[in-house]
Parts: structure tokens; sequence; C-alpha cells
């Protein structure tokens, strides 16, 4: 029976690898962004591939369309059986003694806020199933944050800890939440791109999206473990 995932804020970088690493395991692949051209290209590249994609543009932030989108989704594919969200944006970092409440606010609204309702929308479908899974990626300095690098870092720590309650929650009822948090730039993301302009000497670690899309996928089929980091966090 073919399976289907459903990727939220599906960019160049890790995006396109997870759907990848998904399509060539055998999923329909629905793709949402606000930017229709770069969902084209990946598109275009599954399509290359065989595997069976379609783009659907949405701004996340707009809360009340995602259920509409989740039901546009269905009615293309049929059941959703993995939900990835990896929304991001390329917005630096904050020291914490600057962060104001607007700025925390405006994370939120992408980074946790979205999830929820999203969640919401796919969650019953996975419960009468008995089975599916909610996958996340986000910064590590949702766990371990250095100093001066706040700023997306509460929105995406509220994220980890809605995830970790409800995994606790539903995984003795079929469905899995795992999260991965990246200690790292992506290469091709977005991120990696700004980053690039002031990072000019390299000193940034990079990871390859397709070593990150792996791990995901691991997380989906072992579905043992919660969450993994990586590059692996100091303890």
């Amino acid at each position: 029976m073919t399976k289907t995932i459903v990727l939220l804020g599906a960019g160049s970088g890790l995006g396109a690898a997870v759907a990848r690493r998904f399509g060539k395991q055998g999923h329909q692949v629905a793709l949402v962004a606000r930017r229709p051209e770069p969902l084209g290209e990946i598109v275009d590249a599954l399509d290359d591939l065989g595997v069976p994609a379609q783009a659907f543009t949405a701004d996340l932030t707009d809360l009340d369309a995602i259920p509409a989108l989740i039901d546009r989704i269905r009615g293309h594919f049929g059941g959703i059986d993995v939900l990835y969200f990896g929304a991001a944006t390329s917005e630096g970092f904050t020291p914490a003694e600057h962060l104001t409440t607007r700025q925390v606010a405006d994370f939120a609204a992408l980074y946790t806020y979205p999830l929820i309702e999203a969640v919401q929308a796919v969650l019953p479908g996975m419960l009468n199933r008995g089975n599916g899974s909610i996958l996340y990626a986000g910064g590590a300095t949702a766990i371990q944050a250095p100093p001066t690098m706040s700023g997306p870092a509460p929105a995406v720590a509220a994220a980890r800890n809605y995830l970790q309650t409800l995994n606790a929650e539903v995984s003795t009822r079929g469905v899995y939440v795992g999260a991965l948090f990246v200690s790292a730039m992506i290469a091709g993301s977005a991120a990696h791109a700004e980053a690039s302009k002031w990072d000019v000497e390299g000193r940034f670690p990079v990871v390859d999206p397709d070593d990150l899309a792996d791990i995901l996928g691991q997380l989906h089929t072992d579905r043992s473990a919660f969450e993994r980091s990586h590059p692996q966090l100091a303890q």
C-alpha cells in the first residue's frame, strides 16, 4: 500500500533531502512552503527519481488555513502516514538580554503554533488507524543554548516540550513522535546561504542534509527514541 509523507516547510536543504529519502522508500510526497518556485524545483527532482510528488503553496503562519490545507492534501493523496515539520527562517540569533516578547511571539508563530495546528489536523486519523509518524527538525539551541544564541530557541524549545509530551501520550497507540535537533548549518539551506555572508572563514560547522534525512528515517523506522541531535551534543 502506498504511503504519504507531508513536509511542512519544505526547503532546499533538509526538506528536499527528507523528500528524497522517504520518496525512495516508497512514499508519495506532499511539499508545503510559501514560495512556489523552490517547491517546483523539488517536485521536478523527485519526478526524475520516479517519486510521485505535489507542491502546495501555503503560509504556515496562517493557522486558520492549515486544516483546509491538510484536507486538500488528503484529497490529492488520501491518508497521511508521516507528517514532517521543518519550517525555518534565515533570521539570525539574538542575545537573550536583548530578546523581546514580540520577537519570541514572531518565532513561535513559525516554529510552534503551526506545528500544533498541523498535528491536530492529522493525529486523529493516525490514531484511528493505529499507525503514523510525526517528525520535527529544529535547532539544537532548544536543548543547549550558548551565549548570544537565543531568538528562535525558546519557540523551538516549546515545540520540543510539546512533542516529547505528545510522544509519551500516543506511542502506545501506534503513533510515533520524534525530533532531530541540529547544531550546525545545513548545506544548501537558506540559513546556510545567509550565514555564509558573515562566516566567510567557514568556522561554523556544516552538515550534509542527506545525513540528517537518514537520521529522521531511522527515528521513523526504529521508533525507540524520542530525539537525536547532530552533531552529537556534549553531555
